[in-house]
């Protein structure tokens, strides 16, 4: 088996549910993705059906967990709404495009394939992985723009 892959399919097909959990408003919520290069970078990444939004309190969670892990220069962390349009069948999440990314305090839009925003994120952030990550990495210069966002 392979990094990346499922390890048990039943399993993964399993639903876990959340009925009878609530405090007052509170309830249990998920992150679809997390990824940490080396302590230095956490991306968290939530998945949507076409332009379905994240629920309110999905939303509140995601940035109260970039927040409280984002701790620049030692650690930056940033969620990406992303979105795909499969109706039927697996969704790969490196196929799904990046609509908006949420950093230091604030959401900004976007337009990028999840594969290229990451890519360009190992590259500012932990630039001595792009040798070892797959050859999908941008190379210095290329047309990836992250000029609105605030870093």
């Amino acid at each position: 088996m392979s990094r990346g892959e499922v390890n048990n399919d039943s399993r993964f097909r399993q639903r876990l549910l959340y009925e009878g959990i609530r405090y007052a408003k509170i309830t249990p919520t998920d992150v679809d993705a997390f990824i940490d290069f080396r302590d230095r970078l956490y991306v968290f990444a939530e998945v949507k059906y076409k332009d379905k939004a994240i629920d309110l309190g999905q939303e509140i969670a995601i940035k109260r967990l970039v927040d409280s892990s984002h701790c620049p220069p030692k650690r930056h962390s940033i969620a990406l709404h992303c979105r795909h349009d499969i109706d039927v069948g697996d969704v790969y999440l490196r196929d799904t495009r990046v609509i908006r990314c949420y950093y230091a305090g604030q959401w900004v839009a976007k337009n990028a394939s999840f594969i290229d925003a990451v890519d360009a994120l190992v590259n500012k952030f932990v630039p001595e992985l792009k040798a070892e990550k797959n050859p999908a990495i941008l190379e210095e210069g290329d047309a990836f723009d992250w000029s609105q966002c605030p870093f």
